[in-house]
């Protein structure tokens, strides 16, 4: 496990924690991009592939509450969920899917406990901040996938590209009520309002999946502003044509910037 170095996290506008593997499996990158308007980077990324049989980890968070705020709020949802992938590493807790998900729950509660802290005594005066969060977790036998607002995972297998997580936003919520039809969700003026994520509720919900693991699998995690610029099929084109994870992640955040992506873009892709 590695921290880059502070300066390196300035010069590419983000907090960037992990450990790239450079052997599979699994096969991992991640990647992000301030966009072609934004000045500051509110999103972060963390990858965490350790030794001794332990689950990989990969993660996109986005921060909410602009400028400092939102830098602040992903750096710290990523920074509590890793001290406690690293607390489980080290008490042998990772070799089990179970031992996994516990881990990342529990970082995920920490860090809603310390924004929603910070909130409550700076909220309105200084800042208000929270995170969305999307994450895939590996095991030997079994993945994961556990997120909380409107950063998504999208899959491949057996030549089926699907959309693995809901939004968490009030136009989904509306449509899953029946009060508009999901076709009405895409541009609909609550399509980006969130209805969940990390540090806004002390009753943050974390949507959890669990499928077993198959070769050949393939995942793409992402901010709003990848899915902003792309439609589903170009992502699970990009996805798919790649021969690699970081082939994936380059072509996917260069693909969004030339679609002029106002937002933050930021990807993270597994393959298995």
């Amino acid at each position: 496990m590695r921290f880059f170095p502070k300066k390196q996290q300035m010069q590419s506008g983000r907090f960037c924690i992990g450990s790239l593997p450079k052997t599979p499996p699994p096969d991992i990158a991640a990647e992000t991009h301030v966009g072609n308007a934004r000045h500051t980077n509110e999103d972060s990324f963390l990858v965490a592939c350790l030794p001794g049989g332990s689950a990989a980890l990969a993660a996109v968070a986005d921060g909410i509450g602009g400028e400092e705020a939102g830098e602040i709020a992903s750096y710290f949802t990523l920074r509590y969920v890793l001290e406690e992938w690293l607390a489980a590493h080290r008490a042998n807790r990772l070799t089990s899917m179970t031992g996994a998900r516990k881990a990342f729950i529990q970082g995920l509660d920490k860090a809603n406990w310390f924004l929603g802290t910070i909130n409550s005594r700076f909220g309105g005066k200084r800042f208000s901040s929270g995170s969305t969060i999307v994450a895939v977790i590996v095991g030997r036998t079994k993945v994961c996938v556990a997120h909380a607002g409107d950063s998504r995972c999208y899959g491949w297998r057996h030549n089926t590209f699907v959309q693995l997580t809901k939004d968490h936003t009030e136009a989904q919520r509306l449509a899953d009520y029946g009060e508009i039809t999901h076709d009405k969700v895409a541009g609909h003026s609550a399509e980006h309002l969130l209805s969940n994520c990390v540090g806004m509720a002390i009753d943050m919900h974390v949507s959890v999946q669990e499928w077993p693991l198959r070769a050949g699998d393939q995942f793409l995690l992402c901010s709003d502003g990848v899915t902003k610029s792309l439609k589903d099929d170009d992502i699970g084109v990009l996805l798919h044509e790649a021969g690699s994870a970081r082939a994936a992640v380059t072509d996917v955040i260069g693909t969004s910037l030339s679609k002029q992506a106002h937002d933050n873009v930021t990807a993270a892709v597994v393959f298995v």
